[in-house]
């Protein structure tokens, strides 16, 4: 399973909505959706074999990288929607669903 796992996409889009495990700041979505999922897949080559030895700043351990980011997605505040357009921008999209964040504890935020 895990190397079926490991060839799955980080994110991807489609038509203007990019789909992501968590909220994607503008300094990963600078890289784009292909360029994250590269990453990714660098990332799987260089893994170590435990969680708690990958490098903390690592697209996989990154408390903001495109895994883990939660901030971004549970703010209303000015700033945080200023980084959201920012990365809405990058990657080319008009929305962003995020499968990490329950929409009980989204500002806003709704099922479905």
């Amino acid at each position: 399973i895990g190397r079926r796992l490991r060839k799955l996409p980080v994110a991807i889009i489609a038509a203007d909505c990019v789909f992501s495990h968590s909220a994607i700041i503008p300094s990963w979505a600078k890289l784009g959706v292909d360029g994250l999922n590269a990453a990714a897949r660098r990332c799987w080559e260089e893994a170590p074999a435990f969680y708690r030895a990958l490098d903390p700043q690592s697209l996989f351990a990154a408390r903001y990288g495109p895994l883990w980011n939660r901030p971004l997605s549970m703010s209303t505040g000015r700033h945080r929607q200023r980084q959201m357009q920012r990365s809405l921008s990058l990657l080319g999209a008009r929305r962003m669903v995020v499968g990490h964040t329950p929409t009980s504890v989204v500002p806003g935020g709704r099922a479905g």
